[in-house]
């Protein structure tokens, strides 16, 4: 019988003391840290492709931002040795556009060459590679104006995610850094030009994270966004409080 008391007594200080601290807490996967690893960057005018030569290491998520202008122009596939990129998000304005293309897990190789379905494009590819991501978040956004700073943002779902943005303008030179991580930005000098840029950036906790570029002049543009995940698990909540009694019910058995 005093067993018994021990055990009840044991359990109801537990109880208390989950209710002093405010509530079970949500159990989720241990995350990560996500990290950019490097890049790189290229154009091409008055083409049907874009290639670039960089050599990530396996395992890594890949991304590839391509900017088009000049046509109206879509991109068809991403052409790299042993990897499926998908595309994540897209944003169009007229006959300027930006795409983000993935692969969650990708495989080393050294070219990537994204091809887009109208010949004659003017066409700016971006390569970043990011280590720790887990899953690619479900949301993604686009937005388009006429201004000097491509712009976008979404909101994280996990404390610590990234957000990528795809951004691109009708520009006479490359964008410059605005709000976020510029990682690489490049463009092509024709009469139907296009400046491209890939950002990314963070926030320490679930919140809405802006992207954006700096244009050389007011002009049209086209930003799209996604998000990297350094967890697989439901996406963060307050925690769960208990209330009320706890009652047991039926025989404890003890041996």
């Amino acid at each position: 019988m005093k067993r018994f008391l021990d055990i009840v007594t044991s359990l109801t200080v537990a109880f208390a003391m989950i209710l002093v601290g405010g509530g079970l807490p949500y159990l989720r996967p241990v995350a990560g840290a996500i990290a950019y690893v490097g890049g790189v960057k290229n154009n091409n005018g008055n083409a049907s492709n874009c290639t670039m030569t960089y050599t990530p290491a396996t395992g890594n998520t890949y991304d590839i931002i391509v900017g088009i202008s000049g046509t109206a122009a879509v991109v068809t596939s991403i052409t790299a040795t042993g990897n499926t990129f998908v595309q994540k998000a897209f944003s169009s304005n007229g006959n300027t556009r930006s795409e983000i293309w993935g692969v969650l897990s990708g495989t080393s190789t050294t070219s990537f060459q994204a091809n887009v379905d109208i010949g004659g494009s003017d066409i700016v590819c971006i390569f970043v590679e990011h280590s720790g991501v887990v899953a690619y978040g479900a949301a993604t956004n686009s937005i388009t104006g006429t201004s000097t700073t491509p712009s976008v943002d979404l909101t994280t779902q996990d404390s610590n995610n990234f957000v990528i943005g795809g951004h691109a303008g009708r520009f006479n030179s490359a964008p410059t850094a605005g709000t976020g991580n510029l990682r690489n930005a490049d463009f092509v000098s024709a009469t139907d030009r296009v400046g491209a840029g890939a950002t990314d950036n963070t926030a320490g906790s679930p919140s809405l994270v802006t992207n954006s570029v700096t244009g050389d002049g007011s002009q049209v543009w086209a930003s799209c966004a996604i998000e990297l995940r350094s967890t697989t698990g439901g996406a963060q909540s307050a925690t769960a409080k208990i209330t009320g009694a706890v009652k047991v019910t039926g025989a404890v058995k003890i041996k």
